[in-house]
């Protein structure tokens, strides 16, 4: 009874880093917040190892899977863009809401989106057989760690900003809403699944683990920025010169 519990703990566990980010995100650590969902990121990847090498696959887990991804990786970076975005826009108190502009209030709020698409995409993947051995639009945890290292990326980057407020409102609505499209744009990108670990037929995966722990060593948690691009530009290119679908 035990092992076939595994694969919904490690899932459980999931969703506690989630809420632990949700935390810090409300006290504007967006560094601790991007820890925990990385932590987050983890867990949601060993739960479904977990269940295939155990063979403990059950609706359940996937209802439960699905329900603490829309939490940690749809709710969590939606909150923590909008935070964000209000953060530089100088709302750092919602009684300060009637003192804010009618455009900086749409500006602010349109990161919520990102959770709308989130729902989206997560639906969509319940119910599509097709994406077993690759994806349709940019799975959560790899949108959510986009989100955080951009955000990461430019309280580095304050400075390079100051007086120049316009071009980074425009800036953020571009990033937040095109992480919010991505995800449910119909675009097949593969997974980093290996059903064997030949180089011949693995050689993007093997290079994207080897860019992104490259990226990771130099920049640290603002590497994402690079490697998601990076990721999402490989499956394109894929996608054109092959004449079957990437898995």
């Amino acid at each position: 009874m035990l092992r076939k519990s595994i694969p919904s703990i490690l899932t459980m566990l999931s969703l506690l880093s989630g809420i632990t980010a949700l935390f810090f995100v409300f006290n504007t650590d967006f560094q601790h917040a991007m820890i925990a969902i990385l932590v987050a990121a983890f867990f949601d990847f060993t739960d479904g190892f977990a269940a295939r090498l155990l063979n403990a696959t059950s609706e359940f887990g996937v209802q439960l899977d699905s329900l603490s991804d829309m939490i940690s990786f749809g709710v969590v970076p939606a909150v923590a863009a909008t935070v964000f975005t209000a953060s530089i826009i100088g709302l750092h108190n919602i009684d300060q809401l009637t003192l804010i502009r009618t455009l900086d209030l749409v500006i602010i709020g349109l990161p919520l989106l990102i959770g709308v698409g989130s729902a989206l995409r997560l639906a969509k993947f319940n119910i599509d057989k097709n994406q077993k051995s690759h994806f349709i639009g940019l799975p959560t945890p790899a949108n959510t760690l986009f989100v955080f290292s951009f955000i990461l990326l430019i309280k580095e980057q304050g400075a390079v900003f100051e007086g120049n407020s316009l071009f980074l409102k425009g800036l953020l609505v571009v990033i937040f809403l095109c992480s919010a499209v991505m995800l449910v744009l119909p675009v097949d990108l593969f997974a980093l699944k290996f059903k064997s670990f030949g180089l011949s037929n693995n050689w993007y995966r093997y290079l994207l683990l080897i860019t992104g722990l490259v990226a990771l060593v130099i920049w640290g948690l603002k590497s994402f920025v690079v490697i998601i691009p990076f990721y999402i530009i490989l499956s394109v290119i894929l996608n054109f010169f092959s004449k079957e679908k990437v898995g």
